[in-house]
């Protein structure tokens, strides 16, 4: 007897899948984009591309000319940002003088997406409008209350900043141009600018740097093991997306002409380096670090399992440790070695090195996180990956990793100077 498996997609995954043919349509035909390979898209929910045939290194997945690409040459003339920053009409009343003073390029490319989103299907960029998120409440200003509060403080602080931005920029437009709050809502700005923020990337054309978005480029979700290397080809006029094998621990690609990308595999782009908390702020996840073991060996008294240090194999995240003092921010990292580590040790002068690594040890120690470490592994354990709770989570025990790195290495220094055992290290790992 043979078994068939049927498998039934829902309304939501078709649409997507069918919005993603249509858009690499749209991109070979109307944009003169080249897309050599079959690509598809995942239809499980994630938005995550997928090759269809075995690719090798340098095979070229994509390439899409200047003009189809979303530019902020483009939207600063377009009547859709309302002359605002234009310096001539800048002059026309007090208030736009004043936000043409004060103004933040950030705001340009949301303006004209509302109003790409406006022309509806009728629009050149119908189909990339269409293939972009319907709902960013992955995005912490979207998160209710109890869920931002699982998050370190001084994170915290950070997603209130930007959030309080954002609203800023959209009262500041509707001061100048009222008509455009009659006509979006601040639901609709936010949703814009997270979209255009967490997707944007600089290039050069006509020798000036420019902000943009390109079409079937965003869909490439990031990977601290990328396998596909973009570039802006400036006097060729088009941006590129080639196969290549990025080594994990500096984010650089290598020369590998034996790489190879099997037919299933997903392709993936890497955003730069960033932190777990970067990482959720801007674009709104995190990184699975293989926390779930992880955790565990950072607990007094644990003894570790002879399977569970498979968690060395992932990628680990690159975390940071936000602290703020009277005169200053500094972002500790545990290798100790970033030039914001420098800045924070010359801050910790002291006349007896003894001193200086007490007060690194008590400034660190201060570190405010809002559960315990044991609690919060033990609900990462349970948490669905890419879930608001999971991703704060990560940021938290990222972040607290990073304290217990630098008050461990802080007590060795201290019997270091005193010529003692490491007498004080015995409790560390349960001081925070």
């Amino acid at each position: 007897m043979r078994l068939v498996v049927a498998v039934v997609l829902s309304a939501a995954s078709l649409a997507a899948a069918s919005d993603f043919v249509a858009l690499v349509e749209w991109a070979r035909s109307k944009c003169g984009a080249t897309i050599p390979f079959d690509l598809q898209q995942r239809t499980d929910g994630a938005r995550d591309i997928m090759t269809k045939a075995p690719l090798k290194a340098s095979d070229v997945v994509f390439t899409i000319p200047d003009e189809c690409l979303l530019t902020t040459a483009k939207a600063i003339g377009h009547p859709s940002t309302f002359g605002l920053f234009d310096p001539q009409t800048a002059q026309s009343t007090e208030a736009r003088r004043t936000f043409y003073e004060k103004r933040d390029n950030s705001v340009l490319l949301p303006l004209y997406l509302l109003h790409l989103m406006d022309e509806g299907d009728e629009g050149f960029y119908a189909p990339y409008v269409r293939s972009l998120p319907e709902s960013v409440d992955n995005f912490p200003c979207l998160w209710d209350e109890d869920t931002v509060s699982l998050l370190p403080f001084n994170t915290i602080v950070d997603v209130f900043t930007v959030c309080n931005r954002i609203r800023a920029f959209y009262d500041d437009i509707c001061a100048v141009v009222p008509a455009f709050g009659e006509q979006h809502g601040y639901a609709d700005f936010q949703r814009a600018w997270l979209l255009v923020n967490s997707r944007d990337f600089q290039l050069t054309i006509g020798g000036e740097t420019h902000t943009a978005l390109g079409p079937i480029h965003d869909l490439f979700n990031h990977d601290a093991q990328a396998n596909v290397r973009w570039n802006h080809y400036q006097h060729r006029g088009r941006l590129a997306g080639e196969v290549g094998h990025m080594n994990v621990s500096d984010g650089k690609f290598i020369e590998d002409a034996d790489f190879v990308v099997p037919a299933g595999t997903q392709l993936r782009i890497s955003y730069s380096q960033h932190s777990q908390s970067e990482l959720l702020l801007y674009y709104g996840f995190t990184l699975p670090c293989g926390w779930e073991t992880r955790w565990r060996a950072l607990l007094p008294n644990h003894t570790t399992s002879s399977d569970s240090n498979h968690y060395s194999a992932i990628p680990m995240c690159i975390d940071k440790l936000k602290l703020r003092t009277e005169s200053a921010a500094y972002e500790l990292t545990a290798a100790r070695d970033s030039p914001g580590d420098a800045a924070f040790l010359e801050s910790m002068s002291a006349d007896q090195p003894v001193s200086r690594w007490r007060a690194v040890r008590e400034l660190v120690k201060s570190a405010e996180f809002p559960i315990d470490v044991s609690e919060a592994g033990a609900l990462i354990e349970a948490a669905t990956p890419g879930s608001h709770e999971y991703d704060a989570l990560n940021v938290l025990l990222g972040q607290w990793s990073v304290a217990q790195a630098w008050i461990s290495h802080a007590t060795e220094m201290i019997a270091h100077e005193k010529g003692l055992p490491h007498s004080e290290g015995a409790s560390i790992k349960s001081e925070l």
